[in-house]
């Protein structure tokens, strides 16, 4: 995002977040001005919460320390375990002058550490916001006037996460949700970019996203980017998180996106022809895979280009290499490369057919010497053909009649050897 955020335009409300309140806050807003972020473990026991996965820490902006973090930190943190603390995002840990600060949880509430838990100390320092904007998502808001989001919702909201205890800084980052007093809110956009905290000098900013939400949506992933190795559920594992740490996306049909390796593309929507959001009120199906191909890998601009000329034309521009770009190209290389590896039969199943070998014996025998290939469809009978050509310049076989003629010398019109003779 640009360092003007994109509610800056006229209309949209803003004020710094040290700012006093221009309404009535909620009920529960005093409440929430000073919870602590520490609590001994069978209270969070009791509130539900579980051991921490993994958490990550990283340093807040104008830390001097050159020793690792682990070093600084360790005798903290263990004593944070042996007391059985709960850790949540935007607790504190000083170090001297130094502040660093607990960015991510896993889970997200927080929990407690353990000898099980993972800690990461990778990233950048953590920023300090000199603006920030907050998109209320239209569907979970009865008003859209942005005046009353910031005097009702977003401005007392910040005050109270500023106001909490010195163990505490309101951390966030772009596209991160906030549930405000029962609203749902997005983080749009940030000055500076990255990992930051909201402070009284921090210039907030509010709009409306009146976005509709879609009532279906239909997604397919492309085969060559599943996993292989091992079972997963594509909505559980895949859509689902990637849906409910983007709910302020938009999306349109021929749209494309990855989350964790795999590619998606949008192939339906319902109402249809417009852009929409997936909100909490829109079924999402997933049944089906897509084959890469060049048409579904070109990108929405190109798609709606190509869809507006002749067929014809269409079909002469997907068989070119001017079309898409080279990765691309690159991608469906790499798949055409894997379906030849995996085409045809592996040697132990080939092992296990009946198999006898045609002697001289049996033709005296039985008096048959030539044999007949009946095909199921046309793909087959050209596979086949194939393989038998090969086999006939290799002089592994012979084709009779006239349809073996017709087939060897369709090959030789593209073949540089020299002529022979059919038996």
């Amino acid at each position: 995002s640009s360092a003007e955020p994109a509610s800056s335009s006229t209309g949209s409300s803003a004020a710094p977040a040290g700012a006093a309140n221009g309404g009535a806050a909620p009920p529960d807003c005093a409440a929430e001005a000073t919870p602590s972020t520490v609590s001994r473990a069978p209270a969070a026991a009791e509130a539900g919460l579980k051991p921490l996965v993994r958490i990550q820490i990283l340093p807040l902006e104008g830390t001097s320390s050159n020793e690792a973090p682990l070093v600084v930190l360790g005798p903290q943190l263990r004593g944070v375990k042996d007391r059985g603390e709960t850790v949540n995002q935007g607790r504190v840990f000083k170090h001297g002058s130094d502040v660093y600060v607990v960015v991510r949880c896993d889970p997200p509430e927080g929990g407690y550490v353990t000898s099980e838990t993972d800690l990461f100390f990778e990233g950048n320092p953590v920023v300090r916001f000199a603006k920030i904007q907050f998109t209320g998502l239209a569907a979970d808001i009865e008003t859209t006037s942005e005046d009353a989001l910031f005097s009702e919702f977003v401005g007392p909201y910040c005050q109270s996460q500023i106001a909490r205890t010195d163990d505490y800084l309101p951390v966030t980052c772009e596209r991160e949700q906030h549930d405000i007093f029962g609203t749902q809110f997005v983080v749009a956009a940030t000055d500076p970019q990255g990992v930051g905290i909201i402070d009284k000098d921090t210039l907030l900013y509010v709009e409306v996203d009146e976005t509709p939400e879609f009532d279906r949506i239909h997604v397919l992933p492309f085969q060559d980017t599943l996993p292989r190795v091992y079972d997963y559920d594509l909505f559980g594992d895949y859509l689902k998180p990637f849906f409910k740490q983007n709910v302020a996306r938009r999306y349109a049909v021929n749209d494309q996106f990855t989350w964790q390796g795999v590619q998606f593309k949008v192939v339906c929507v319902d109402p249809p022809d417009r852009v929409g959001r997936v909100g909490r009120n829109t079924t999402v199906f997933c049944d089906g895979v897509l084959h890469p191909s060049l048409r579904n890998l070109l990108p929405p601009h190109l798609v709606e280009q190509l869809s507006r000329l002749p067929p014809g034309l269409q079909m002469l521009l997907l068989n070119t290499d001017q079309l898409g770009n080279g990765d691309v190209y690159e991608r469906l290389m790499e798949v055409q490369e894997r379906l030849n590896n995996r085409r045809g039969l592996s040697q132990q199943t080939i092992d296990q057919i009946q198999s006898f070998k045609w002697t001289d014996e049996k033709k005296v025998e039985t008096g048959q010497e030539t044999c007949m290939i009946a095909f199921a469809s046309s793909r087959q009978k050209k596979i086949v053909e194939s393989c038998l050509v090969t086999m006939y310049f290799m002089g592994i076989v012979s084709m009779n009649g006239s349809a073996g003629a017709q087939i060897v010398q369709s090959a030789k019109r593209t073949s540089t050897g020299q002529s022979e003779t059919i038996e």
